[in-house]
């Protein structure tokens, strides 16, 4: 939740702890750490490449959902507290606002690891749950957290939070380093993002539910007339949901730590709630499908995994 914080609005679409993407006040950015350390919880995965076309799949966002859960609890288990201490020379009043701080960001990063999903699951229902209770968990620790941190972001002075900010935040020397890590080197190197699983989270739904691949489906699925009619009512009820969502999703510009965190829980609990909402009506017709229009469905959406089927 520390991340929310001090990040100008010029970066406001691309930070993800204090200044921006995962190193900057995150677990590769912790100067005080080994950059190879590990937290008690599994390591999740990066961030799904995106599909053909630059648009992420449903799937794919399900699942980013569901892993940003587990990723937040690690960095919250590496923030480097001795370095905002070393930066921002906190009087008593401060070091004392920064230990409730600390102690309510361990007790969030020990309820995420124990309340985040963990097992990968297959079948869309399945995945649809683990993203809902990855966001529930996020929620309830930021609001464990929150009265900590506005407690001390009150008690910084403005020279302090431009200390902060000038150190920690984008185009520091600690953001440069972090950038510079073996492990993003290889994730690049992957092809994998190195941002957040939620950085982006309401505009990659938004464009995927305007974005169902309509021509590709009925052409390769081999549609009945009622299948067709199902799958337009799903297209149908996700146009419903972007317009929706990109109303009720929050702009990623807010400046102080506080507004940052309300925002990230806002854009959380709006993306669960669209994809949320177009469930039914994407079983349903899921459901009309036989064997073989299900494999060529979900090779085209990833609604489904490998594995079991529902």
């Amino acid at each position: 939740m520390l991340g929310l914080c001090l990040s100008g609005s010029a970066q406001a679409r691309r930070w993800h702890w204090w200044g921006g993407y995962e190193g900057r006040w995150g677990y590769e950015g912790n100067t005080a750490r080994s950059q190879e350390s590990e937290a008690p919880a599994p390591s999740p995965a990066a961030p799904t490449r995106p599909a053909a076309g630059g648009v992420f799949r449903f799937g794919d966002i399900v699942d980013r959902l569901a892993r940003g859960c587990l990723q937040h609890a690690a960095e919250l288990q590496n923030l480097p507290f001795d370095a905002i201490v070393r930066i921002a020379a906190l009087d008593e009043t401060q070091s004392n606002a920064l230990d409730a701080l600390r102690a309510a960001v361990a007790s969030a990063a020990q309820r995420l690891t124990a309340d985040c999903p963990r097992e990968a699951a297959t079948a869309l229902s399945a995945r649809l749950d683990a993203a809902n209770q990855s966001v529930e968990a996020a929620v309830a620790a930021f609001d464990g957290v929150r009265p900590a941190l506005q407690a001390f972001y009150r008690a910084l002075d403005d020279e302090q939070k431009a200390r902060l900010y000038r150190d920690l935040g984008p185009g520091s020397a600690a953001t440069a380093r972090a950038e510079s890590t073996p492990e993003r080197s290889r994730r690049r190197v992957r092809g994998e993002p190195t941002m957040g699983a939620w950085v982006g989270i309401c505009e990659d739904l938004t464009a995927t539910l305007r974005n169902w691949p309509i021509q590709q489906v009925e052409r390769d699925v081999g549609l009945s007339d009622d299948q067709r009619v199902a799958f337009y009512d799903l297209v149908t009820a996700s146009l419903k949901e972007a317009n929706a969502l990109k109303g009720n999703c929050p702009a990623e510009d807010a400046l102080t730590p506080p507004r940052r965190m309300d925002v990230l829980q806002a854009r959380l609990i709006a993306s669960r709630q669209a994809a949320a909402a177009i469930r039914s009506p994407l079983a349903g017709f899921y459901q009309m499908l036989n064997g073989r229009q299900k494999t060529r469905f979900a090779g085209a959406v990833d609604v489904e995994s490998s594995g079991p089927r529902e």
